[in-house]
């Protein structure tokens, strides 16, 4: 499929551009290809792949004013992380508290198993901390935790067993 529009809106000048929207199925996700020709350079192109999720979208539009359309329940997206390293002093509050500190919303905290090597596992404790997706920035900042405290993505089981 082509689409041909101007894209110059800004300096009022009508720079004639053609795209090429070109969809397929790659292990079950679908990829849209995007093919940019200008018409003052032929030989320029410029190609992208974006990975495009047709499992599930969240809308961000306003309600329809007209029919009220409109969501019932807010979804949160939420980020994982296991917390590892801290002394065995450490509890879920203590961390529940350190984070709030640090103006991060907890959603859920629990005590989780160590990744440390097995001689180091009897000297630390480890926690799975369940954030919102927005703040994963501020929860891996450097700063927010003390020195050698390992905070990592949560690694979820492969759920494929036949």
């Amino acid at each position: 499929m082509f689409l041909h529009f101007c894209s110059d809106r800004v300096t009022g000048k009508c720079r004639h551009v053609q795209r090429q929207l070109l969809l397929s199925y790659k292990r079950g996700l679908l990829y849209e290809n995007v093919v940019a020709r200008s018409g003052l350079r032929n030989k320029t192109s410029i190609k992208q792949q974006q990975k495009v999720d047709t499992k599930r979208i969240l809308g961000e539009g306003a309600v329809d004013v007209n029919t009220g359309l409109q969501s019932a329940v807010l979804i949160i997206r939420k980020a994982v992380f296991h917390i590892d390293n801290l002394s065995p002093a450490s509890t879920v509050t203590t961390v529940q508290d350190h984070l709030q500190r640090q103006n991060i919303q907890v959603l859920s905290c629990h005590g989780a198993k160590s990744w440390m090597r097995d001689d180091e596992k009897d000297q630390v404790v480890a926690f799975r901390v369940c954030i919102r997706a927005e703040l994963k920035d501020r929860l891996m900042d450097t700063m927010t935790w003390p020195k050698v405290v390992i905070v990592r993505a949560w690694k979820f089981k492969n759920n494929n067993h036949q």
